[in-house]
């Protein structure tokens, strides 16, 4: 039986691990810039960041209170987007937000898990999807249920774990993807990371070593990464093994399509041997992101969709119109794209509500530090990142433009990318995977987002599933009353935004599959 507690295991780990976080703070001790600081009111994150933007305008500026980032304008991403990670490094400024000397997360190398995502996942995407519809009907089934009655459901709590339920298949295949204990793991880790990243931004750094030997959530994730070290070790060890007995050479079957499996092709090794921790570490990161990313981004299209009910209904006629020529009710790689209206409703919430307000977020690397284009120097160590292109929470209203003949871009225009895609020679732009200066989303350059085309496909196959099994709204009155109601707000913190954690939507089960 596990508890959180102070047992003499966690104690040590806290102790380990409290060390390399005291090391890792001295050696990325931001420098000294000389850029002007925007004010910072912490009960409103956001409007100082909106003040900040239209005070400063296009010249580069510090955000934020113990942990500075440099916002740089936007006309300086293509400069700096392809520059090497002997300059400017995505895996450094990932380990020190998420605290990778405590979480694991960016604390080794992470080039054999986006060769993993860029290559294995996406060429064997149709194989992923096929099973991932059907972990997404049993996820949705057992964590929404049948609703026969309007029931209030607390849509990011129940998205986290359809989330968690449903990338188990690929994460750590068939024998753990449904196990009771793995769901917590993943999710119990997810939730302990986010609260000590939170804890952490708002301490001052002289005192965070203390700090993390008292937080409950950091004991948390030390708790969790010890579990999830029991827990997977055999099923691992059992890869590992298979692997060396067929002298590296076993061709991964149908039915080992999973990220181990990968891992291990891509040399997850140390001094030789298959390096078992470092396969831990990145299977925990991968569900990190996952479960973080992929339910804030659903939460948000729900909210949307159950402020917009007529638009829910558009969407269930385009996927019904799909499905009537699918094979046993699944939606096929190639027939996914034929879903623009859905594609364009998510990337109309992304926008409306984005992840972070900034993207392309890096620590320049370089001893000799980076300059730009402008003159302007950024030491070694120097945190900068980008405001969003065309998110209107990221962005002030004055930057920004809408095409001609679209609403403003403050106003919640679910097919503005879809009818967009319909003007000649755009067919193939404006899609929620696109990764360029107007769309960063997923990032842009040498490391835009490795997962963003198994995500896409998630994100999708559970709104289907949600569709056209559930009517959904933010109350029942509002349903079909052609009203739009109130959604429950985002939160900013810093340079995140987080859907309302207590928002609920009202759902029921539908009579038919059909829109």
């Amino acid at each position: 039986m596990f508890t959180i507690g102070w047992s003499p295991i966690i104690l040590g780990l806290v102790i380990l691990a409290l060390i390399a976080y005291s090391t890792a703070v001295k050696r990325q001790r931001q420098p000294k810039l000389d850029f002007p600081s925007a004010e910072i009111d912490e009960s409103d994150w956001h409007g100082s960041l909106m003040r900040a933007k239209t005070k400063f305008g296009l010249e580069p500026f510090l955000f934020g209170t113990h942990d500075k980032t440099l916002i740089l304008p936007h006309h300086l991403l293509e400069e700096l987007k392809n520059l090497p990670d002997n300059q400017i490094s995505f895996q450094d400024q990932v380990a020190s937000l998420l605290l990778g000397q405590f979480s694991g997360i960016a604390k080794h190398d992470l080039q054999p898990l986006i060769k993993t995502l860029n290559h294995d996942v996406t060429r064997n995407l149709q194989a992923v999807l096929a099973s991932l519809q059907e972990e997404v009907r049993f996820a949705v089934g057992k964590e929404i249920g049948q609703c026969k009655d309007w029931t209030s459901i607390r849509v990011l709590q129940s998205f986290q774990r359809i989330v968690a339920r449903s990338t188990a298949q690929l994460f750590v295949g068939p024998s753990l993807c449904r196990d009771v204990d793995w769901l917590e793991i993943t999710l119990g880790f997810t939730k302990a990371v986010t609260k000590a990243v939170l804890d952490i931004q708002c301490t001052p750094k002289a005192i965070r070593p203390f700090t993390m030997l008292i937080s409950a959530p950091a004991r948390h994730i030390l708790y969790y990464r010890r579990r999830c070290h029991l827990k997977i070790r055999p099923t691992l060890d059992a890869m590992t093994l298979s692997l060396t007995r067929a002298g590296g050479q076993k061709q991964v079957g149908d039915n080992e399509l999973n990220l181990p499996r990968w891992l291990l092709k891509h040399g997850q090794m140390t001094g030789g041997k298959h390096d078992v921790d470092l396969l831990e570490d990145n299977i925990l990161a991968a569900s990190f992101a996952a479960i973080h990313t992929t339910s804030f981004t659903l939460t948000n299209v729900v909210f949307d969709l159950a402020a917009h009910p007529d638009v829910a209904d558009v969407l269930r006629t385009e996927i019904t119109e799909v499905l009537e020529h699918s094979e046993e009710g699944n939606i096929t790689k190639s027939e996914m794209p034929k879903l623009r209206k859905l594609d364009s409703a998510i990337n109309e919430s992304l926008r409306m509500h984005p992840m972070s307000s900034a993207a392309t977020q890096r620590i320049v690397t370089a001893k000799e530090g980076i300059t730009l284009s402008t003159g302007q120097c950024l030491p070694v160590g120097t945190r900068f990142a980008f405001g969003q292109a065309l998110q209107t929470d990221a962005m002030a209203e004055k930057h920004l433009q809408p095409r001609p003949h679209q609403p403003p871009l403050d106003e919640y225009c679910p097919f503005r990318f879809s009818d967009l895609r319909a003007e000649d020679g755009e067919a193939n732009k404006h899609q929620l995977v696109s990764s360029n200066i107007e769309n960063t989303v997923f990032g842009y350059g040498r490391h835009a987002c490795p997962g963003r085309f198994f995500a896409s496909n998630e994100i999708k196959t559970i709104l289907i599933e949600m569709l056209i099994r559930y009517d959904f709204a933010l109350s029942p009155s509002s349903r079909g009353s052609g009203v739009t109601g109130s959604r429950p707000a985002t939160q900013a913190r810093f340079l995140g935004y987080y859907p309302d954690e207590n928002g609920a939507v009202v759902f029921k089960e539908r009579t038919s599959r059909e829109a």
